[in-house]
């Protein structure tokens, strides 16, 4: 669910700070007053702003009675202010045999059993009228603890109020100071300090949050353990550590291993922990963070800032950014690849390790030619992949040396290995090489390969294979201690138990790769259909679900509806004046076309085909792109120079990008919009958490920045340069420009083919088709097509790509 800022003022406090709220924009009335609870203040507070203010502090909503008052007066009079804890907790009950009344300042969720009734405010997050305020002003206050056991009713499992380090300067820690002043005497437990970050799954209780309440996306602290007896705990000095930011915006998990799942996602980059940054996946059922374990020096994957580590990197890291294991975390999310077979489920292992230590002593030679090894224990994993573990010891052992004459003294006969440790992994990286290479013997000659590669028979079998390019039959004569002189390409059979039953797989060439080389398909022409629509045409949109495409003719002012599975035109609908652009929202259930000259959108319902609603929007509104994790529409206003995101019907926020915006993209890596400013020649980044301006990329002068995609695969933003022949590459963790690559004259818009990895550019001048590998960022085909060609789609189910012919009124079909 989308998520919106609202700025108030305390009605009590006289402070001005802003939250973040699940509640959609014009659910507060500007000026109005509503009694609200946070984590810092509770009472009456006026609505001031809607959308991020940059400087403003930021509270943690607890609950919001939506119940609007004309001012905060009226508001004060139903809700009372209420006077606030001082500041200076230096009163402490004298110790005594009878039951103290002792404040507990414990930030913790606390359960307080008590055989009385009594009216005890606690950290849950409902709406609860309480006598005592639950905020403060000072979260760093710890009360003077007693010597003499107190009469607290308060069972903790959780942490002191001060986070250590804090978080700066984002968002602010969900810190619930509950002073918790119970009278009825209760023998209190000792409060445990458990929580150790070892790499397994945590079972000690975490703050849950109240079914009535959603949980909104901030980085959640882990409790810290409570000293059982501390005198004076509160202005202790702690070394603050220097921040470095991590360029990186966002990173990706993704095991594929069972137990793990629940970690996959994409984690944002969200604030600072620990003088690094904290990286969050905004789950409102399962979030989890990304943080740097000062203590242990290392970065964790936690339930929550500070908690036990789920995944981890190495111990002793000093990196600026999370430096997990590779094999499940990068810059951008794979397609999943369903298997039924955890890699982890098995891991056993015997390693020898041979060190060449010359002991400069002369020792006896001896007639054995195989060394003598005393066995190790074989190391066995604990547990399976849950925070690996593995030991290791090493022995002492004889290899002979050269064989003796009577005038050379043996060298480096003694190899001595004296080796004990251990170490422990979060999952395995790497890969465990033997000393020991396979001894492949030849069916047909007395020829020998020796080869490193896996073998997944045992010695003795016989199959097909390629070894150095060559097929041949060989059997599988044993293991020898020494380095590979073979490379073992492929296994061309099962165990076949006998060379007579074994052909050598002919080959053509002795070449490493199997693949023929790639020639032109006959049966599929580039142009398979050109249909005709509507004059004009200007921009198309791809429809996967309701299996339609939408071309949007500009001079007739319409959209013609094509059906893809046989082209046929199936409606066509009038809109507003000069459509320009268009775009779906997430679920496909409805259509937004820009009307250039009449500063709307007309809001269309696929299954009916019909014309649903108009908004208006500001001076010329172009191009459109949709936020598909906030489900905000975005809106470049080309004679305004603005921005306006939308969500439903209302205008959220207005951004001033530059002069002349065209053809904007939503990059759901980073949560940017990036917008082309034409006569501006910048780019502008939208940051659509914070709802600000973000960045300005620079453009060569008087290159017409035109149109932006984001291309996930190799995790890049490209831009046509209208005013030129060129494309040029965005790299979004910088946000600084790249590769510049030539293609057709005045190029219009682009659409990637996510079967090949190829982006289509279509060039108005020249009247073609340029195709780039986006993985090597190179035009490797030049298609030629109708007059004047603009808007470019791919057609994800048929693997084919649509070209608005703007001179010619038609669509040309390709098949890629």
């Amino acid at each position: 669910m989308a998520l919106s800022w609202y700025s108030f003022s305390g009605c009590c406090s006289g402070t001005t700070f802003q939250i973040q709220s699940t509640y959609s924009a014009g659910t507060f009335t500007v000026g109005k007053s509503y009694y609200l609870e946070t984590d810092f203040y509770s009472g009456c507070s006026q609505h001031l702003t809607t959308g991020f203010v940059s400087g403003t502090p930021i509270y943690n909503i607890l609950t919001i009675n939506l119940t609007s008052y004309s001012s905060c007066t009226a508001c004060t009079t139903v809700n009372p202010c209420v006077p606030g804890p001082t500041p200076t907790p230096t009163s402490t009950p004298a110790p005594s045999a009878t039951p103290t009344k002792t404040p507990t300042n414990t930030p913790t969720k606390t359960v307080t059993p008590s055989t009385t009734p009594t009216k005890t405010p606690t950290n849950t997050p409902t709406k609860t009228q309480t006598q005592t305020p639950t905020s403060s002003v000072t979260p760093t206050i710890t009360p003077t603890p007693s010597i003499t056991p107190t009469i607290t009713p308060t069972v903790t499992v959780t942490s002191t109020n001060t986070p250590t380090p804090s978080i700066t300067p984002t968002h602010t820690p969900t810190r619930t100071v509950t002073p918790t002043p119970s009278i009825t005497p209760t023998i209190t437990p000792s409060p445990t300090t458990t929580s150790t970050p070892t790499p397994t799954l945590s079972i000690t209780p975490t703050t849950t949050p109240t079914p009535t309440i959603t949980k909104t996306p901030l980085p959640t602290f882990c409790n810290t353990p409570t000293p059982s007896i501390s005198q004076t705990p509160s202005t202790t000095p702690t070394a603050t550590p220097t921040y470095t930011a991590c360029p990186q915006s966002s990173y990706c998990v993704f095991t594929n291993l069972d137990g793990y799942t629940n970690y996959d996602g994409t984690y944002y980059n969200y604030g600072v922990f620990g003088g690094r940054n904290v990286f969050y996946k905004p789950d409102v059922t399962n979030p989890y963070y990304i943080y740097y374990n000062t203590g242990e020096t290392k970065w964790c994957l936690s339930t929550c800032v500070n908690g036990e580590c789920k995944l981890f990197g190495p111990t002793g890291s000093n990196t600026v950014c999370p430096d997990l294991d590779i094999t499940y975390f990068g810059s951008s999310c794979p397609t999943p690849t369903p298997s039924n077979t955890d890699a982890c489920n098995t891991f056993d292992f015997t390693a020898v390790f041979d060190c060449n230590i010359t002991s400069g002593a002369t020792p006896t030679p001896t007639a054995s030619i195989t060394p003598t090894l005393t066995p190790t224990t074989t190391p066995t994993p604990t547990p399976l992949c849950n925070g690996k573990s593995l030991s290791f010891s090493g022995v002492n052992y004889s290899y002979p040396g050269p064989s003796p004459t009577p005038s050379v003294t043996p060298t480096n006969a003694v190899k001595s290995v004296v080796v004990n440790g251990s170490v422990s992994y979060d999952t395995f990286s790497s890969k465990f090489t033997s000393l020991y290479s396979k001894l492949l013997l030849d069916c047909n000659s007395p020829e020998k390969y020796i080869v490193g590669e896996t073998i997944p028979f045992n010695t003795g079998s016989t199959f097909s294979a390629v070894i150095d390019f060559k097929s041949v039959c060989v059997t599988y004569d044993s293991d020898i201690l020494g380095s590979p002189t073979n490379t073992l390409q492929s296994i061309e059979s099962g165990n076949l138990f006998d060379c007579e039953f074994c052909s050598p797989v002919p080959t053509a060439t002795p070449t490493p790769t199997v693949t023929p080389t790639p020639t032109a398909t006959q049966s599929c022409p580039n142009i398979i259909q050109t249909i005709s629509v509507g004059t004009g045409p200007f921009f198309i949109v791809f429809d996967e679900v309701n299996e339609y495409m939408y071309v949007i003719n500009e001079t007739s002012n319409n959209v013609t509806v094509i059906d893809i599975n046989d082209y046929s035109i199936v409606s066509t609908i009038s809109v507003g004046l000069q459509p320009r652009g268009g775009v779906l929202s997430n679920d496909s259930k409805l259509l937004f076309v820009s009307n250039f000259s009449a500063d709307t959108i007309s809001v269309i319902n696929p299954l009916t085909l019909t014309v649903l609603s108009t908004i208006p929007v500001g001076d010329g509104p172009y191009g459109l792109t949709y936020d598909t994790v906030n489900e905000a529409l975005y809106v470049a206003e080309f004679n305004a120079g603005t921005v306006s995101s939308l969500t439903g019907s209302t205008i959220v926020n207005t951004y001033t990008t530059g002069t002349r915006p065209i053809q904007p993209a939503f990059n759901e890596n980073n949560l940017q919009v990036y917008v082309p400013n034409s006569l501006s020649n910048t780019v502008v980044t939208i940051d659509t958490i914070k709802g600000i301006t973000a960045s300005t990329i620079n453009m060569p002068s008087g290159s017409l920045p035109r149109y932006c995609i984001y291309v996930p695969i190799n995790n890049t933003v490209y831009t046509v340069l209208n005013g030129t022949d060129k494309v040029i590459t965005i790299n979004p963790i910088t946000n600084t420009t790249g590769t510049t690559i030539t293609v057709g004259t005045n190029p219009q818009s682009m659409a990637f083919d996510t079967n090949s990895n190829t982006l289509y550019v279509s060039n108005s001048s020249t009247d073609n088709i340029s195709v780039i590998n986006v993985l090597t960022n190179t035009v490797i085909k030049t298609i030629t097509v109708g007059n004047f060609p603009r808007g470019v789609a791919y057609d994800s189910k048929y693997d084919r790509i649509y070209v608005e012919n703007s001179l010619d009124n038609n669509i040309s079909v390709l098949c890629t």
